[in-house]
């Protein structure tokens, strides 16, 4: 009886597996996809300034920590601080701290703890430089004022890194199936088979998963993994403690292991009035140097900075672990003296071993 029965069961269960996947598979029209976006992007729209304070943590180095600033202005500008801490130095006191602002088409990247400084100039349309688009806060946010300049696509799926936009590309759909992540109910959208995106849907536009594989081999490249979001302002939620996870395949499977985890975590986000103008206008400390890009040299543009030594040799003092008091001059004839004694010692062997090979 059993083995009667088994050809049909098999046959039930190929019919079973191809709808589900027939229906995993479906999608939306792009009219509809517009609809839901417009529909998810409504309390954001409003939103023409905003500031994002944050900390990376790198888990194959969990004794620093990235913090960094981004400020953004539908008025063409944008601020950028970034700086690392240790369990010794904190971000504050970083000595390659650097900042980043674009303002009424200038752009400017400085140094604060050198007192030195590159500006450049940035038409509309141009594409952003340097390492912004790579920043981690693109990957999740619902919304970019800064729409003046250009930000370079993702090489695996030729979209935008910044979230909005890589679901209004045309490379971009909607399926018509919905899933439970971390129990927020997600639309899922796709691109191409590549790259698929988990949006809680009763959140606003606020991604709880991502997943990128290889056009090729369909292998897992990088997740992204929500763990936690807020409210940060009436109606508008996103990711405050997210991973992105980049992954390599096993020596012996095919099985996707992790290469490289970074936790990211919001510590502040302000939006519209809250965000001074300030903060976008660079205004240099005295002593401050102009570099040229071209040539590299430096030139003083505001007079003073002579305390610019002080700083230096206070940073040294108290993380360095330099010594903060006069050292007694006695000390210095006992170095004087161990280094004539040991450069007599390197000569007189070198003259024994020459005499011994004669």
């Amino acid at each position: 009886m059993i083995l009667r029965i088994a050809p049909y069961v098999l046959i039930f269960t190929i019919i079973v597996s191809w709808t589900a996947a027939a229906e995993e598979h479906q999608i939306k029209s792009n009219s509809e996809k517009q609809a839901l976006i417009e529909k998810l992007v409504v309390p954001w729209n409003s939103v023409n300034r905003i500031l994002f304070e944050y900390e990376i943590v790198d888990k194959n180095f969990p004794d620093q920590t990235i913090h960094e600033t981004m400020a953004l202005s539908s008025q063409g500008s944008l601020y950028k601080s970034k700086a690392k801490s240790t369990t010794e130095v904190p971000w504050q006191a970083d000595p390659f701290r650097q900042e980043y602002f674009i303002d009424h088409g200038v752009s400017c990247s400085r140094f604060p703890f050198k007192r030195a400084y590159v500006e450049s100039s940035l038409s509309a349309g141009q594409e952003l430089s340097g390492s912004t688009w790579e920043d981690v806060l693109l990957r999740i946010l619902p919304r970019w004022p800064l729409t003046q300049y250009k930000i370079p696509l993702l090489d695996t799926v030729n979209t935008s890194p910044i979230l909005i936009e890589a679901l209004n590309s045309d490379e971009c759909s909607v399926l018509t199936n919905s899933e439970v992540i971390n129990g927020r109910d997600c639309v899922l959208f796709d691109s191409r088979g590549i790259k698929r995106s988990w949006v809680a849907a009763n959140f606003g536009l606020c991604l709880m998963q991502e997943e990128i594989q290889d056009p090729g081999s369909g292998r897992l490249l990088q997740k992204i993994v929500t763990d936690r979001i807020e409210e940060v302002a009436p109606m508008m939620w996103i990711p405050t403690k997210y991973r992105i996870q980049t992954f390599r395949e096993g020596a012996r499977t095919n099985e996707a292991l992790v290469e490289r985890e970074i936790e990211i975590s919001i510590l502040r986000c302000r939006i519209n009035d809250s965000v001074s103008d300030s903060i976008f206008i660079p205004v240099h400390p005295a002593g401050s140097i102009k570099l040229d890009e071209s040539s590299g040299r430096g030139i003083q543009m505001t007079p003073g900075g002579e305390e610019l030594l002080s700083d230096v040799i206070n940073f040294m003092g108290k993380y360095a672990h330099l010594p903060s008091k006069k050292v007694p001059s006695a000390h210095y004839w006992i170095w004087f003296l161990a280094g004539i004694v040991g450069g007599l010692t390197v000569v007189a062997t070198r003259r024994i071993a020459s005499l011994r090979k004669r």
